[in-house]
């Protein structure tokens, strides 16, 4: 990886321990013994600042190796099932990078509490999240203004609980049993965020 992989993998892990000692000091406090997955909800505008850090550094994290695929691409003109292949790269290394960030970020940060299977839905949830952000990211390419004020106004309750890249209430969806609808409703927009993706992708003329 490059050193700006490995700075932007160290900044998540820090924005994501911060929130795991909030949140962990606020339920010992109160003598509870906490559920891990409680490090992957949003329930105050602390929250959802440090969950904004940790999406920004997960996907410069992802975007910065994405780049350096698109190297090939004028390499190919013309040349539309070459392009094709590099664009589905593209979705899979999305996926997996995404993977590695979130649950290396969540193995060094969190040390403490239950980890339940709910915890483990929070997991996927917040991977799939992640990889949802990255994507409309993709689409809104270097407009960075527009999908930092969007990430900005994920603050705001109650948007800050329920959009699909803030992770919301993951844990309380678990526990409320409406788990699988939430979860068919981000991968429906996860597949149609592609689907666009690989149609601008392919309707445009790949000069870098």
């Amino acid at each position: 990886m490059k050193k700006s992989d490995w700075l932007w993998l160290l900044s998540g892990m820090i924005s994501l321990w911060l929130k795991q000692s909030l949140d962990f000091s606020m339920w010992e406090n109160e003598g509870v013994q906490v559920n891990i997955a409680h490090v992957l909800t949003n329930n105050t505008l602390v929250d959802s600042i440090l969950w904004i850090a940790f999406s920004l550094f997960g996907a410069l994290f992802v975007l910065s190796q994405i780049s350096d695929i698109r190297e090939l691409y004028p390499l190919l003109p013309g040349r539309i099932t070459s392009r094709t292949r590099l664009i589905r790269k593209e979705i899979v290394m999305v996926y997996w990078r995404t993977a590695g960030y979130v649950l290396l970020a969540f193995l060094v940060s969190v040390w403490n509490g239950n980890f339940t299977s709910g915890t483990t839905f929070s997991l996927l949830y917040a991977w799939m999240s992640l990889s949802c952000l990255v994507t409309l990211l993709l689409i809104l390419e270097n407009r960075f203004g527009i999908w930092l004020m969007l990430l900005i106004i994920s603050t705001i309750s109650p948007l800050s609980s329920y959009l699909p890249w803030m992770y919301g209430q993951a844990y309380n969806f678990w526990q409320s049993g409406t788990a699988l609808i939430h979860t068919c409703f981000l991968l429906a927009l996860t597949f149609g965020l592609i689907l666009m993706y690989m149609i601008n992708m392919k309707k445009a003329d790949l000069k870098f």
